[in-house]
């Protein structure tokens, strides 16, 4: 045999050789690329419709914000005169709103009156079932301590989800003490899932955890996402896709379940991509010599799989650390010296997202999220450890004149001055965070009553000793500090901040500037 027969025989059997390892290559690498974009876009969709449901909420909470402020609303709680019915809770008055119900609660949840209409034709009908369940199994949920505050968002019913809006019930003038609260919402209907797919172009139901004979694979996304995941994608068929998420409700529990249903036009796509690319590669391969099929691979094919291969880790692990190799000069490395400029951007994006999801922006320390998720953990260590800890609540006396007499301004410069001298006070093992407004908090793991106590009065007297230069004014500060311990005063967050805003107010209660335990007597 001839060295060209020999040579020809050799290169036909490594093109073909080399044809099928790049087929399966090309194919392994098209399906994980175009499965990823078809997760991403349909996880895209899921987040669209969650946040276009969400968006339905905000502006119930400002329509009941103008009826629990209003002195009439405030009167019509205590003496339930027929005249306030009459002139604004009437089938057509409630229709007119774009409500389906309204429900005026008292200070201690009890129902004082409710008007259920349907939005659509403004006739009476029944309030939906199990809302009335709900407000009365869970009062803390609708229970304001603030004469500002307001709650929105979604509650899963037997019937199916309503979206409600609430608000504490003031005089027109926002004061208090708070009488109760009026709740307004209505049930999402066929009519909103229209609305949502003529907004989003998507095709979307949604299920009420509470309602019976769930969806099998509802069920199986329910269980999916109650395990930390935010949402969920699974292929149906080789045609559809399916995501899932969820919304939580008033009490932050999941409630409701939306499943957004696409074409899975992407991976099609791909195939079609995979059999040109095929195609492709056949034909190149025919009119190719061995020798120049060889050098391609090394210099090109081999560098871009493991290129590609790089940056699908990079989709699938989330790492921004890690970096392409870019040695040489041509037009492979620079792509990869280009794509580590991107990671390099990403990454410091990704710092700078942290920075602001867990800080608060004008003192620069943790913010409230942050620091329940730290309570959380301190939690958690407790019923393995037992070791406890407390939680002190801060509140800055007489904060309001700084505002009203020197201008807001000023106020947030108190706000940061306060917080550094609470920071600089603050020991390495504590944690230390500004809820909002001019609340401040600090977890002290592992303290007592008496040890928290006393950390307490330390800082108290750290701050009174002292006197701030703020915009040229000598400025004098102190703070009312409420206390809880754990496990003693609550197992949960929600029930240690709400103990240790108790005690802080008792502080306040007291005299100011001192310290009040939840399960003793004020001190200071």
């Amino acid at each position: 045999m001839s060295i060209r027969t020999t040579t020809a025989a050799i290169v036909t059997v490594t093109m073909l050789v080399l044809m099928l390892v790049l087929m399966g290559a090309a194919r392994a690498v098209v399906d994980s690329g175009f499965s990823q974009l078809e997760r991403r876009d349909t996880d895209k969709s899921v987040r669209l419709s969650l946040n276009w449901v969400a968006s339905l909420a905000p502006p119930l909470a400002a329509t009941a914000v103008s009826y629990g402020n209003w002195t009439d609303t405030y009167r019509f709680i205590v003496d339930r005169n027929a005249a306030y019915v009459a002139a604004n809770l009437q089938n057509a008055e409630v229709a007119s709103i774009h409500v389906d119900f309204m429900v005026f609660l008292d200070a201690r949840g009890n129902l004082v009156y409710a008007a259920s209409v349907d939005r659509q034709t403004g006739r009476a009908r029944p309030l939906p079932p199990g809302l009335m369940a709900f407000l009365s199994g869970h009062p803390a949920a609708l229970r304001f301590t603030a004469a500002s505050a307001t709650a929105a968002g979604i509650i899963g019913l037997p019937g199916g989800p309503v979206v409600v809006g609430a608000a504490p019930i003031v005089t027109s003038q926002g004061t208090g003490p708070i009488r109760g609260t009026v709740l307004i919402g209505y049930a999402l209907r066929a009519a909103d899932v229209e609305a949502l797919a003529q907004a989003t172009g998507l095709a979307v139901t949604w299920y009420s955890l509470a309602a019976p004979g769930l969806p099998a694979d509802v069920l199986a996304a329910r269980d999916s996402l109650r395990r930390g995941t935010s949402t969920l994608v699974e292929p149906v068929d080789q045609k559809t896709v399916s995501g899932y998420g969820q919304l939580a409700d008033l009490r932050g529990r999941p409630a409701v379940i939306l499943r957004v249903t696409l074409a899975r036009t992407i991976v099609a796509k791909g195939h079609t991509v995979l059999t040109d690319l095929v195609i492709g590669l056949l034909l190149f391969i025919l009119v190719s010599i061995g020798v120049l099929v060889l050098v391609l691979d090394r210099s090109v094919f081999a560098r871009l799989a493991h290129l590609n291969e790089q940056v699908s880790r990079f989709g699938i692990s989330e790492r921004t650390k890690a970096r392409l190799p870019d040695r040489g000069g041509d037009e492979i490395a620079r792509l990869a010296a280009g794509m580590n400029t991107t990671l390099d951007a990403l990454e410091r994006s990704r710092g700078e997202l942290f920075e602001l999801a867990t800080h608060d922006s004008l003192t620069h320390l943790h913010n409230r999220r942050w620091f329940e998720d730290e309570l959380k953990r301190e939690l958690d260590k407790e019923d393995r450890l037992g070791l406890g800890g407390a939680l002190l609540w801060f509140d800055l006396d007489d904060f309001k004149r700084f505002n009203d007499t020197y201008g807001h301004q000023m106020g947030d410069e108190v706000l940061v001055r306060f917080g550094e001298a609470l920071r600089h006070e603050t020991r390495r093992y504590s944690s230390l965070a500004r809820l909002g407004g001019d609340e401040f908090a600090m977890l002290i793991p592992g303290a007592d009553d008496a040890e928290a106590a006393l950390a307490a009065e330390r800082l108290l007297s750290s701050l009174l000793s002292r006197t701030f230069d703020i915009e040229g004014r000598h400025v004098s500060l102190s703070a009312s500090v409420g206390l809880a311990v754990f496990p003693r005063d609550g197992g949960t967050v929600e029930e240690l901040l709400a103990r240790a805003d108790t005690a802080m107010y008792r502080a306040k209660n007291t005299g100011r500037g001192c310290v009040a335990s939840f399960s003793s007597p004020p001190a200071g």
